[in-house]
């Protein structure tokens, strides 16, 4: 039985009392958004959320840390609460994603065009990310390329391994240091599978 009196057993109990109008969303998406995002703000300020597309008759609830690592015991600890509910899906963290293209602003980018270089740090890696356009481009620019990059990133590895997994990361310019590596971004999540899980 689900007990009510820790923070995380508060947010399942609204969450229950809401669940029709939490999973009819797009009928009042500002709304039921704001709600949600308020209930969750009072087990973590930088919990966030996401929701999958109805598919046969069930949705995904996605809870993140938005990539603050010092989030990610609140995420896990919620999810490991969650009742049982049979029209969702309760999942912990972004997941990866077959995403081949991100527009943030008037800057998209093709994921295929990525590549990335590591090293070892440890049970870790540090990454580097080779993105066309960070040369010449403005600052604003370039603030785009590399928010793109990391949404790019997050898909492709997902967001636990990204914050777990990888130490360091840094986007140059795609024709940088012609010495390194050509690594296809799309084929990094064999490389981050390969690394010892060291979670805490």
């Amino acid at each position: 039985m689900l007990k009510f009196t820790s923070k995380y057993g508060k947010f399942w109990k609204w969450f229950q009392a809401h669940e029709d109008e939490i999973f009819h969303f797009d009928a009042n998406r500002e709304k039921v958004f704001d709600k949600l995002a308020s209930h969750l703000h009072r087990v973590h300020a930088d919990l966030t959320f996401e929701f999958s597309s109805v598919y046969h008759g069930r949705r995904e609830f996605i809870v993140s840390a938005g990539g603050i690592r010092n989030a990610f015991s609140e995420v896990m600890a919620l999810v490991r609460r969650a009742p049982a509910l049979p029209r969702w899906q309760i999942m912990a963290f972004r997941q990866r994603k077959d995403i081949p293209r991100i527009q943030c602003g008037d800057r998209s980018i093709e994921r295929d065009s990525v590549f990335v270089d590591y090293v070892l740090v440890g049970d870790k890696m540090d990454l580097t990310i080779f993105i066309e356009g960070l040369v010449n481009g403005s600052s604003k620019d370039i603030n785009s390329l590399k928010t793109v990059g990391y949404l790019l990133l997050d898909a492709t590895v997902g967001e636990y391994d990204v914050e777990t997994k990888i130490a360091g990361i840094q986007f140059v310019d795609a024709l940088a240091f012609p010495e390194r590596r050509r690594i296809p971004l799309r084929d990094l999540p064999n490389v981050v599978d390969g690394l010892p899980t060291s979670i805490q």
